[in-house]
């Protein structure tokens, strides 16, 4: 009787361990691979290039691509945009914070870069994830006069991450970055004039609402 138990026993073993594979196999299958997302997004900025308006806000758009590239690991290039065309352009909007003394005109600051990140699952549809950014960003504006301002900024920031998955392939959720930014020099033209100069660093917060939909 006990060597049919201990029979029976060792074949349900041998069964679960033929198909344990192939229901891992399954489950990563499952999982979402790539998506889309967009976060709109609020920063504060401060430090020796921010000659006005240290702490400023400055609001702008995120669209992400999400690659789960392992079932801890994500890959996530991101583009960020944000533009201001005003009669009076507020301090903080689109970057003008970092230039000065333009009132009137249009700005617009696009960001491009990688993000890396761990990702752990805390509750059957919340995960977290915590990782880093890195960023090059360009910022421009010009004035009704026709005198313009552009540099390039280099970005590195850590972040943390939340979302909450109502269904498989939507996720709601919200990120914290504190950074580093290093500013470019500041090329300025004006009619009949040209000049380049400036640069320096600073510090950065921002926070970000977002939705991300995974398609695969």
């Amino acid at each position: 009787m006990i060597s049919k138990i201990s029979l029976r026993a060792a074949v349900a073993l041998a069964a679960l361990a033929l198909t344990a594979p192939a229901l891992a196999q399954q489950a990563a299958k499952q999982e979402p691979r790539f998506g889309v997302g967009v976060g709109l997004t609020g920063s504060s900025v401060s430090g020796s290039a921010a000659q006005n308006g240290t702490g400023s806000p400055d609001f702008g758009t995120l669209f992400f691509v999400p690659l789960n590239l392992a079932p801890h690991f994500r890959l996530e290039p991101f583009l960020g945009w944000a533009r201001a065309s005003l009669d009076n352009v507020p301090v903080g909007v689109g970057g003008n914070q970092q230039f000065s003394p333009f009132l009137q005109g249009k700005s617009s600051d696009i960001t491009f870069g990688v993000g890396g990140f761990y990702v752990a699952p805390v509750a059957p549809q919340v995960q977290v994830y915590l990782g880093g950014r890195l960023a090059s960003q360009w910022q421009s504006i010009q004035d009704n006069a026709g005198d313009k301002a552009s540099r390039r900024n280099t970005i590195l920031a850590a972040a943390l991450g939340g979302e909450y998955l109502p269904v498989p392939r939507v996720a709601f959720g919200g990120e914290l970055q504190l950074g580093l930014i290093w500013y470019g020099d500041t090329d300025y033209t004006a009619p009949g004039a040209s000049i380049s100069g400036g640069g320096g660093s600073g510090s950065a917060t921002q926070g970000t609402l977002f939705v991300r939909f995974y398609l695969l």
